[in-house]
């Protein structure tokens, strides 16, 4: 992967992937099942697509995480292709986000 530019936030690196296109995170320092969880996810995210990093909403004990279409023109509004996963945890919502973006790579929708 060629780290052509890199945001942090909390442990989480954006770098871009200019093979594929893709901005995809990378954890530093953070605990092992976690790694394990964003190395599984980032095996199976689409070409194109970008990940956010995982944002916690405590008013609602809740885990976010925003994947969308970065190949998609830009217009207002919601993008076409983009997919939310939600958990009570931050581990959770990277856990679940991983067979979302696979079912996307088979031409599924996800559930």
């Amino acid at each position: 992967m060629t780290n052509a530019r890199s945001h942090h936030f909390q442990g989480v690196a954006g770098i871009r992937d200019t093979q594929a296109g893709a901005c995809l995170p990378t954890i530093r320092g953070v605990g092992s099942e976690l790694e394990e969880a964003w190395s599984a996810l980032l095996e199976v995210v689409p070409a194109g697509w970008s990940v956010g990093r995982p944002s916690e909403h405590p008013e609602r004990n809740e885990w976010a995480l925003y994947a969308y279409d970065a190949n998609e023109r830009p217009k207002v509004g919601v993008r076409s292709y983009e997919w939310i996963a939600k958990a009570s945890t931050e581990v959770g919502v990277v856990i679940e986000m991983r067979p979302c973006l696979q079912a996307i790579v088979e031409g599924r929708t996800p559930k």
